[in-house]
């Protein structure tokens, strides 16, 4: 209405205008004709527009359409099928005085070649929960020079601004070269399952305030896919770019206010990735809680205008000097002193010498908690604070000091004992090696097993020793007794004289041979018990008497017979027979 408005008010001050020169011209009143009122000329797009479009066979409307403001929303149902096509131009086209497109709840949508091209008006154009949104090249290309449609003198006086681009929950198979073209004043991506971004997707674009992608799936990123352009804040905050992310997938991008790369988690980022410089940005780099599994040297190479922050991330496999080619300006260091650089609680897998080097002109570095994802080692803690922060072929001296051993964390092993920290939790290096790497401190649980495994063998050779002894003993007897059944003659069995003993101690044995004085030709027997046994063939030098042991491979049991044959004294013998000297 307010166009209509316009363009007939235009006109007739151009028809008014041209009755008044002829007029004029004329000499006087009766010049003045009575010329008809002419409207510019221009074409305006054949065909019904997309607010014509009826949702299936109903008669509800597919777009709400309120000309007045420009606002066009179309939402459609759950059984609409069919493929909306947002263009300028021809059939089912947008209205030319739209400011405000929105798209939602569709199957498909298509957004052809030089969709907005024709819409002077446009400020803003949102998709979202589109099951496939397909984008041909110069899709969302969009300038106010464009606009061929109304003349310049209807067109908005002063300069325009640019257009607000905001696709949410949607699928996008690919975005094509040169997609993103023109005067755009920011581009939003959220939740968006994109399949391909070719080379220079976004490319070209001017008066960019914000380029963001929030929770975006990227399954591929091409080199170039971002090309040379201005933008005050580019943001990528969650989601995940399934392919390696190469180099200059981020080509000479000028971020004059803040660059964030914010819990994105990548396969891997290849050198030179990210390449941003500008002549007054960014003024604040932030790389925070992303997941690397692969960070290659140089993989942000960023001439940073202000704070550098890189925390809580979680590295895979760092490649020596991946952080090094973040620079400050030097314009920025001279007038308004070092920027600090800060590197804190990172996690780091595997690294090479020098991983996380850094350019130190213009910078203040404070690098603490560097987590290392590896189990504690006592040969290689004093080596690996130095290690991550320099290269041993630099020349001395190093380009920063060795990292703080209460700021270095390593693995505990579940095996060690490291006060405050738990089995497969973190421990600074300080700690564990007061703990466990010093020459009085052993691992307990090693330690016990060491001590338990040390009784056991202990207990066996004893055990073994007990058993040998015991056969050892067994066999003499056994050997001793075979040899008192194998003596004589003619293989009689006579008993072995084994040791002459002294019994002449022995009660027992006294009665005995009284009573065998006393009543000539008897005799006795006494079963010896295998310690008296033992201590008889142990005890003192021979005495007046044999002592006899049967075979032992008849007798189970050890008897001991003393046969007695003389029983008189040998004095009474001598006196009785007196002892006649040689020569007599």
């Amino acid at each position: 209405m307010r166009l209509l408005v316009a363009l007939l008010l235009l006109g007739a001050a151009r028809a008014a205008g041209g009755g008044a020169s002829s007029g004029a011209a004329a000499g006087g009143p009766s010049g003045v004709h009575n010329a008809p009122l002419q409207l510019p000329t221009f074409q305006m797009p054949h065909g019904r527009s997309l607010c014509d479009l009826r949702a299936g066979q109903g008669p509800r409307p597919l777009c709400d359409c309120d000309l007045a403001w420009g606002r066009i929303n179309c939402s459609c149902p759950p059984h609409y099928q069919e493929e909306v096509v947002l263009r300028s131009r021809g059939s089912a086209h947008l209205p030319p005085n739209a400011r405000e497109v929105t798209v939602q709840g569709c199957a498909r949508v298509r957004v052809p070649q030089a969709a907005f091209a024709d819409l002077p008006e446009l400020r803003r154009v949102t998709i979202a929960g589109v099951g496939q949104l397909r984008v041909e090249s110069y899709g969302f290309s969009w300038n106010e020079s464009t606009a061929s449609v109304l003349p310049s003198e209807v067109l908005p006086v002063g300069p325009a601004g640019g257009v607000h681009v905001n696709i949410t929950n949607t699928t996008v198979p690919e975005l094509p070269s040169f997609a993103f073209l023109g005067r755009l004043e920011s581009v939003a991506l959220v939740g968006v399952r994109v399949g391909a971004v070719r080379a220079f997707a976004f490319a070209s674009l001017r008066s960019l305030q914000r380029l963001s992608f929030e929770r975006c799936d990227l399954d591929q990123i091409e080199s170039q896919a971002f090309k040379k352009f201005s933008v005050d804040q580019l943001v990528l905050r969650g989601g995940r770019v399934r392919s390696a992310l190469p180099s200059r997938a981020f080509q000479d991008l000028d971020v004059r206010s803040e660059l964030t790369v914010d819990g994105v988690q990548f396969d891997a980022v290849h050198s030179a990735a990210f390449n941003v410089r500008g002549p007054t940005g960014p003024r604040r780099v932030t790389i925070t809680q992303n997941v690397i599994s692969l960070l290659r040297g140089e993989a942000f190479s960023v001439v940073a205008h202000g704070p550098v922050i890189v925390n809580n991330n979680r590295l895979g496999r760092v490649e020596t000097g991946a952080l090094l080619a973040i620079t400050v300006d030097w314009f920025t260091a001279v007038n308004s002193g070092p920027q600090v650089l800060r590197f804190e609680n990172n996690t780091i897998s595997a690294f090479e010498d020098g991983a996380v080097m850094f350019n130190t002109t213009g910078m203040d570095v404070r690098v603490s908690r560097v987590l290392l994802d590896m189990a504690c080692d006592c040969a290689v803690l004093d080596s690996w604070g130095r290690d991550l922060l320099n290269v041993p072929r630099y020349p001395a001296p190093p380009l920063l000091p060795a990292v703080a051993p209460d700021t270095l964390f390593c693995r505990v092993d579940r095996l060690a004992r490291v006060r405050g920290a738990t089995p497969g939790a973190y421990a600074t290096v300080a700690d564990y090696k007061t703990n466990s790497c010093g020459f009085f401190s052993f691992n307990l649980d090693v330690l016990i097993i060491v001590a338990l495994a040390l009784g056991v063998a202990f207990l066996a050779v004893l055990v073994l020793a007990v058993i040998c002894c015991r056969r050892r003993r067994r066999r003499r007897r056994r050997w001793a007794a075979k040899g008192a059944g194998s003596n004589g003659t003619n293989g009689s069995r006579t008993p072995t004289v084994i040791r002459d003993m002294d019994i002449s101690d022995d009660k027992e044995v006294q009665e005995a041979l009284r009573r065998k004085g006393s009543r000539p030709g008897m005799q006795f027997k006494r079963v010896i018990q295998p310690e008296e046994e033992h201590r008889m063939l142990k005890g003192p030098g021979p005495g007046p008497f044999t002592l006899v042991v049967p075979d032992g491979r008849v007798y189970r049991e050890t008897e001991l017979h003393v046969i007695v044959e003389r029983a008189e004294p040998l004095r009474e013998l001598r006196e009785r027979e007196p002892i006649q000297e040689p020569g007599g």
